[in-house]
């Protein structure tokens, strides 16, 4: 079995999208044209995933690729995301405190 190696390239995400039912922008993900994701034709014409995926723009923050942040182009593959776990009830009462310092004026 053939160890793939990961590139750790620190990045900033700026938008997730989910794609479930929406078309694809391009043909070249579809399945029908030789990209991985599985797709069926609607009355359009237009390329829908069957299953969910999401649509994951990110910037390039320090890298070794051409100029940071510069280049934008369409690649597919996977993207492992590293980040702070934080509870709901965390963010909520975080939340609440912060408003409340707000409307209080301290």
């Amino acid at each position: 079995m053939t160890e793939k190696k990961i590139k750790k390239t620190p990045i900033r995400i700026k938008s997730i999208q989910a794609l479930g039912g929406n078309a694809l922008s391009s043909p070249y993900f579809s399945s029908h044209f030789g990209g991985e994701i599985p797709t069926q034709t609607n009355s359009q014409n237009q390329e829908i995933p069957i299953n969910p995926i999401y649509r994951v723009m990110v910037k390039l923050d320090n890298s070794n690729f051409f100029n940071a942040g510069e280049l934008e182009q369409i690649t597919k593959g996977q993207l492992y995301i590293k980040g702070k776990k934080i509870s709901l009830f965390k963010r909520f009462t975080d939340k609440a405190t912060s408003i409340f310092i707000r409307e209080s004026g301290f």
